[in-house]
C-alpha cells in the first residue's frame, strides 16, 4: 500500500483529512470583457444623450429664432412647433441618459463578479436584443448591428457555466 491512497482501515473518528489548497483562479477576460462592454456603452448612452438633450434644446432655439427672421413664417406657429420639436429631442436624450445608468452599475457589478451585475447585464442585454430587433423593423441598421452584438456577447459569456461560476 502507497502512502498516497487512504487507508480502509483508519478510524471513523479520526478527523477528516484537509483538501488541498484550491486558490481562487483569476478572473476571466471574458468577463472583464463584459465589463467594459457595459462601461463603454454605458459611456456612450450618456454622451449621446447629453449631446441629444442639449441638441434638442438648441434646436428650439434655433426654429423660434429663423421664425421671427422670416416675414412669410407665423412666429408664433414656428414658436409652437420649435417647443414640440426641441421637447421630444430633449424627452429622447434624457431616456437616453437613463438607459446609460444601468449600463454603468452592470459594468461595476460584473467587474465586482456580483451576482447582480450579472443578472442586470443579462436583462439589458435581453432589451437590446429587443432593441436591435426594432431597429431592423425601422430600417436603421447600424443601430441593429452594435445592440445585436452586445446582446449576443454578453448573453453567451454570462450563460455559459465556467463564467457564471465566477459570480458570487
Amino acid at each position: 500500500m502507497s502512502f498516497e491512497e487512504p487507508n480502509a482501515y483508519n478510524s471513523p473518528l479520526s478527523p477528516p483529512s484537509k483538501p488541498a489548497a484550491n486558490p481562487q483562479a483569476p478572473p476571466s477576460g471574458a468577463v472583464t470583457a463584459v465589463m467594459i462592454l457595459n462601461y463603454v456603452f454605458g459611456g456612450l448612452n450618456l454622451i449621446c444623450g447629453g449631446l441629444v438633450t442639449v441638441g434638442g434644446g438648441l434646436l428650439a432655439t434655433l426654429i423660434g429664432s429663423a421664425a421671427q427672421q422670416d416675414p412669410n413664417v407665423n412666429a408664433e406657429e414656428a414658436a409652437v412647433v420649435g417647443g414640440i420639436v426641441g421637447g421630444v429631442a430633449v424627452a429622447i436624450g434624457v431616456v437616453i441618459i437613463i438607459f446609460a445608468l444601468p449600463l454603468l452599475i452592470a459594468g461595476y457589478g460584473v467587474g465586482k463578479r456580483a451576482q447582480w451585475g450579472r443578472t442586470l447585464t443579462i436583462v439589458l442585454g435581453f432589451i437590446s436584443a429587443a432593441l436591435a430587433v426594432l431597429s431592423v423593423l425601422t430600417s436603421n441598421p447600424c443601430g441593429a448591428i452594435f445592440d445585436l452584438a452586445y446582446a449576443i456577447t454578453v448573453l453567451v459569456i454570462l450563460f455559459n457555466a465556467r463564467y457564471a461560476a465566477e459570480f458570487s
